[in-house]
């Protein structure tokens, strides 16, 4: 969850107002499975305050709601 976390901060396709003073970062990143070759595209939802720029929660799918 770190590693697509530090990506959807570093590189968003999309940034969203959460509400309450918080900010929802996305964007689409690509695994692969290097055991079995299996591919999937997560778009974790990173929310951060917006006063102090810390991560308040991240979690894999979903999205950031509008």
């Amino acid at each position: 969850m770190a590693y697509v976390s530090k990506a959807a901060l570093n590189s968003p396709s999309a940034i969203y107002g959460a509400g309450f003073e918080k900010i929802c970062y996305t964007t689409p990143i690509n695994m692969i499975n290097h055991n079995n070759g299996d591919k999937a595209t997560l778009a974790p939802s990173v929310i951060i305050s917006s006063n102090n720029k810390t991560v308040v929660t991240s979690y894999p799918g979903g999205n950031c709601r509008v």
